[in-house]
């Protein structure tokens, strides 16, 4: 009798709904579909004895990555059109994150560092006042690559500014922030009394850390994004030379092909994991002993300059020469890209996002049945309410996400 009562009310909530799933993976396409050369913009190659073969913008489709996706609220956070007109917030359905949308008359404001952090955590917008400002990675969550001034979509974030915005992120020691450049999606510290432009997000920071392992071969897999890395050696390279170095690698028991990795896969290493080896903290720059002093080239061009290629430098997005003989990076290689793997809160059948799939069967261990649940990594994402095991607020949970009711995770 309790089984039949449980099915019937889901049925009437589902019947209720508007079944619109939301993903929770943790990376996106990059939005770049356009291949380059050292100067400009060329055909894609299509064999990789070609040259320039292995850049951003041939391995989109290829390598199921996430396209951007995102959805208008109005100012108590319910879900518009995307032919709606007029909308106070920005859900990225990707990351869960969801932004301020300026406004004409505030989009030209200017802070210095101090200044905006007050600006964001005295926001209110409705009965959201949990605002705050973005960290670097959250903003290059949302960067559109395939575009300049702003390297964002227009069409959801209409009164973006060409310019430095101010992250959370200060400089240990010294009296620097980090900013993050919307003109060409770039990064850089700056002293904190200097005046730029401000936007406020909020959800996101209750996620757990996912895991990351070290292999036998050399190599590192995170199961936050499905990616496995390596580190081939320490020489500098041209952005070419590196292209052919990463698409040519070979490594004992990776029967797979291997490429340079985009600029939002790039960032990524420099995240905080837990290692499955013994629990600690750790990222896997760390795990590579990569300095941030040290360059790392990414497959991604610099759109507003089509001669240089995006590369990371620790928390720093920087653009350099990609044929210069005298500004030369290093390299690191990647190969995957299933992301989202055991990111997504209810997500219990691992496929990256929380579905009507998950709600099945979590609402069978609710009625009693045996229904497997691969939970060798642990129960972090899977569990919403931290009480480590599977019940009625994960269905109730999965439900929400996939009736579009829209909130922090």
């Amino acid at each position: 009798m309790k089984k039949m009562m449980l099915w019937q009310t889901v049925m009437t909530f589902f019947i209720l709904c508007i079944v619109n799933a939301a993903s929770g993976a943790g990376l996106s396409d990059t939005g770049q579909d356009k291949c380059y050369d050292n100067s400009g913009e060329i055909p894609c190659p299509t064999l990789e004895t070609d040259e320039f073969y292995g850049q951003d913008a041939q391995y989109s489709s290829q390598n199921n990555f996430v396209p951007q996706s995102f959805t208008k609220l109005d100012e108590n956070g319910i879900p518009l059109a995307d032919t709606a007109e007029s909308w106070a917030m920005v859900r990225d359905n990707v990351t869960g994150l969801i932004w301020e949308v300026k406004t004409e008359i505030n989009a030209s404001e200017k802070y210095n560092w101090s200044d905006a952090v007050s600006y964001c955590e005295n926001l209110s917008i409705g009965s959201f006042s949990d605002w705050r400002l973005p960290t670097i990675e959250e903003f290059v969550s949302i960067a559109d690559y395939g575009k300049n001034n702003p390297a964002i979509n227009t069409e959801y974030f209409p009164n973006i500014q060409s310019g430095f915005y101010w992250s959370s992120e200060e400089v240990a020691g010294t009296f620097d922030a980090w900013y993050y450049n919307y003109a060409n999606g770039t990064s850089a510290p700056k002293g904190i009394y200097y005046s730029y432009y401000t936007t406020a997000v909020r959800c996101g920071n209750s996620i757990p850390k996912p895991y990351v392992k070290e292999n036998s071969n050399g190599t590192v897999t995170d199961f936050k994004t499905g990616l496995t890395w390596y580190v081939p050696d320490d020489t500098l390279r041209t952005w070419t030379e590196a292209l052919d170095v990463c698409k040519n690698l070979t490594i004992a028991n990776e029967d797979r092909s291997w490429r340079m990795p985009n600029i939002k896969e790039l960032y990524s290493i420099i995240q905080k994991r837990i290692n499955i080896k013994d629990n600690t903290s750790t990222s896997i720059a760390e795990l590579f002993n990569i300095s941030t002093s040290n360059l790392y080239w990414s497959s991604t061009t610099n759109t507003d300059l089509m001669d240089s290629a995006l590369n990371c430098r620790g928390t720093s997005v920087l653009k350099q020469a990609k044929s210069s003989s005298f500004f030369k990076s290093k390299t690191i290689a990647v190969t995957g890209g299933d992301y989202g793997t055991f990111a997504a809160k209810g997500d219990v059948n691992k496929d990256s996002k929380a579905d009507l799939a998950d709600a099945i069967t979590v609402l069978q261990i609710c009625a009693g049945n045996t229904v497997f649940v691969d939970t060798y990594f642990g129960l972090d994402n899977i569990n919403v309410d931290a009480d480590t095991k599977i019940g009625l607020p994960e269905a109730i949970y999965v439900l929400q996400e996939i009736a579009g009711l829209y909130h922090c995770n």
